[in-house]
């Protein structure tokens, strides 16, 4: 199995990041009360920006030269201080689950952006809740502390998050 993890880019790559964002927003709505617009879809505000900032990079990950997925990680974070990093969107194609990809790309990014992150889940997305604390604890031996319904991590339909704090450098 050939696996590919590659910085998109403008242009194509930017369709395929929009693309897979309104697949993983589809699933997301099943637990966050997610809309579409009047042409039936989700949108991503921050999309353009994934492209032209600094502090903002969109992966796509590709498993024998296929879309498998894509990950957007970021510099913005809650309101705690000294973090470096924050996986704002991360998305496995059904097809791919199970098959360790998720744990692969993960690590990777967490290899690539060496610092103090954090990741956020929505309270209701079980999976997502479950996938992160396995991969994190596996990556961190243990050493990553986890909060419950964060103040500072509010959903659009109100809901406070679950989030993740963690040193990627500590596997360095």
């Amino acid at each position: 199995m050939k696996i590919e993890i590659d910085l998109a880019k403008n242009g194509v790559d930017k369709e395929i990041i929009r693309n897979l964002n309104e697949k993983y927003f589809y699933e997301c709505s099943f637990y966050e009360n997610m809309q579409v617009d009047d042409l039936g879809n989700f949108g991503y505000d921050y999309l353009d920006a994934y492209f032209t900032d600094d502090d903002r990079w969109a992966y796509i990950l590709r498993v024998d030269d296929r879309l498998a997925g894509f990950a957007m990680v970021n510099k913005f974070f809650d309101d705690r201080q000294n973090l470096d990093f924050s996986m704002a969107e991360f998305f496995i194609l059904r097809y791919y689950q199970g098959k360790g990809l998720g744990r692969y790309f993960a690590h990777a990014l967490f290899d690539k952006h060496r610092g103090k992150w954090q990741a956020a889940m929505h309270c209701n997305n079980k999976k997502g809740i479950a996938f992160w604390n396995k991969i994190i604890c596996d990556y961190t031996n243990g050493d990553y502390e986890f909060i419950e319904h964060n103040p500072n991590v509010s959903y659009p339909d109100g809901t406070l998050g679950h989030i993740i704090y963690f040193n990627s450098e500590i596997n360095a």
